[in-house]
């Protein structure tokens, strides 16, 4: 086998005779190698040797004049750095040049069997190789033709150029403030391990059969988690729907093989969630408490005594009279309550309610911290981080200050976060609210305003009545004040109001922590999670 110092001298023969034709350019000798510069030892019959000697053509793109005007609808195609992946050219938003331009930018002219390697931004070290059959294309100044002088090489050098140890060197090297350009000075300068030519084929062909290998592994795996959600998708739904008892005993056959991914994990956090404004997430409560305890009150008594204190209040001028909320028809009714239970308005249940400030808020930490969109979690929470402010003489405050308990709901952001909700739970007359969010106040002595959070944020409310009367735009959704006070509410005595939102934060803690106790110990994981299934099936915890 030749080794590869004889190759070498072959390139370099080929080179002298490619400048002497005139076809490229003479250019400075490049450095000689110093064992200072060496990283390791090399396998006998290879060498090292750097990238410009084994190249005829190392050189960024260039912009055509104009810039993004210059495209036209066909012409040649013009690569970008987001048509250069590791895999494959992209094809898929190609833009054009036309033909004319392209002649004008002679020197970056793409030609088969190039290497194309990024050279700026975020994908800087990708790099295509140009199929053998392909016709002509340019590329732009953050894309670098690779030309070498033995096409033999170029596969051997792709694998090469991908590889964790070579991106390493590309990430040590780039040059500028922002560290995000490989200058062709550089990359001219690379070591490149170089074996003997019927060895880099033979490492490409064990490179190649271990890419599909595990291209076919990642699509088998893709279809298992696909099964899998698909199960669980189905199971958690029979759950909610069907006779909990025996779908419970089915989820505990399959639980080790189904219930493994984060995927699976948020579904069943869902699914808690819909058992528990369903009731059957106090089922076992309630049959122990008619048994043994005091009877409950009935959820429409507690409406009664709401609609009075209202009365009361209207009576004394302290609350405006507002217009009837409309009655519930039968078709509106998403599903059947547990006896006691009772289908209400929010607005039956509402103090007060009001949009947020639209005061330009500042910086000032000693004036009142204002919650925005973004202090509200999807998964119905609030966060106090990044906070703005405005002052406390502003005209909107007391009227806006926010309560402990109250709720705070956004009614304008994207169509997939906007009827965000969380509970305040802080210190009365502490802080305020943006225009896109609601301030919501309950008449908390009936109302558990972490039940009706967990109710608003819970899939089956989304789905039947927050989505239905969304207003969609082109980049915002919104969710009005009016439609707000008309949505149902599942309405329990206030008793198991507060046993479901205690049951809920036991087993979302528990569902919180399952992605840690993965990592930690996979059995401590499948023990949770069914203690998670079964808390929610047979009330273990009364």
């Amino acid at each position: 086998m030749e080794p590869a110092s004889e190759l070498l001298k072959r390139i370099q023969f080929e080179k002298e005779l490619l400048i002497k034709e005139k076809k490229i350019k003479k250019e400075k000798q490049l450095p000689k190698i110093t064992d200072d510069e060496i990283p390791y030892k090399l396998p006998e019959s290879w060498e090292w040797c750097r990238m410009g000697n084994i190249t005829e053509k190392l050189g960024a793109g260039s912009t055509p004049l104009g810039g993004k005007t210059a495209y036209v609808d066909e012409g040649i195609m013009f690569f970008r750095s987001q048509n250069i992946h590791n895999n494959q050219l992209k094809l898929e938003h190609v833009v054009y040049i036309p033909d004319s331009t392209h002649e004008k930018m002679s020197g970056t002219k793409v030609k088969p069997k190039d290497l194309l390697l990024n050279i700026t931004g975020g994908s800087i070290g990708r790099c295509a190789l140009v199929p053998d059959d392909f016709g002509t294309a340019n590329v732009s100044q953050h894309v670098a033709i690779v030309r070498l002088v033995y096409l033999e090489l170029r596969e051997f050098m792709h694998s090469l150029i991908i590889s964790e140890q070579f991106q390493s060197t590309i990430m040590d090297v780039q040059v500028g403030v922002s560290r995000e350009g490989l200058s062709m000075t550089k990359l001219k300068l690379f070591l490149v391990p170089l074996p003997p030519l019927e060895e880099q084929k033979a490492i490409v062909r064990i490179v190649n059969q271990l890419f599909k290998e595990v291209e076919e592994l990642e699509q088998q795996t893709k279809a298992r988690i696909q099964l899998k959600e698909d199960f669980v998708t189905s199971a958690l739904q029979q759950l909610a729907n069907g006779d909990t008892a025996t779908e419970w005993a089915y989820l505990q056959k399959h639980f080790k093989t189904f219930f493994t991914e984060k995927s699976s994990i948020k579904k069943l956090r869902e699914s808690i969630l819909q058992l528990a404004v369903q009731g059957k997430l106090t089922k076992q409560w309630r049959a122990l408490r008619q048994a043994q305890g005091p009877p409950l009150e009935p959820a429409t008594t507690l409406l009664e005594r709401i609609k009075a204190e209202k009365e009361q209040l209207i009576k004394e001028k302290k609350i405006k009279k507002e217009k009837p909320l409309p009655e519930i028809s039968d078709a509106e009714i998403p599903y059947d309550l547990p006896e006691g239970w009772v289908w209400c308005r929010l607005g039956d249940l509402v103090a007060f309610m009001a949009y947020g400030t639209s005061q330009k808020t500042n910086d000032n930490h000693y004036d009142v911290p204002v919650l925005r969109m973004g202090n509200i979690t999807s998964d119905g929470n609030l966060h106090f981080n990044n906070l703005k402010f405005i002052p406390a003489t502003h005209k909107d405050l007391p009227k806006l200050y926010l309560k402990n308990g109250d709720l705070v709901f956004n009614r304008t952001n994207s169509y997939e976060l906007v009827g965000k909700t969380g509970v305040f739970k802080g210190d009365d007359f502490s802080y305020t609210l943006a225009s896109y969010l609601i301030k919501v106040s309950l008449y908390n002595k009936y109302v558990d305003s972490d039940y009706i959070n967990n109710y608003i944020i819970s899939p089956i409310s989304r789905k039947t009545q927050i989505e239905p009367q969304i207003t969609a735009q082109t980049n915002q959704a919104n969710f009005s004040g009016s439609k707000l006070k008309v949505i149902l509410i599942p309405f329990p005595p206030i008793e198991e109001q507060n046993a479901i939102v205690e049951k809920i934060n036991d087993l979302v803690y528990m569902c919180d922590n399952l992605g840690k106790e993965k990592k930690q110990n996979t059995q401590q994981l499948e023990d949770l999670m069914q203690s998670c299934l079964k808390e929610v099936i047979e009330g273990e915890k009364i």
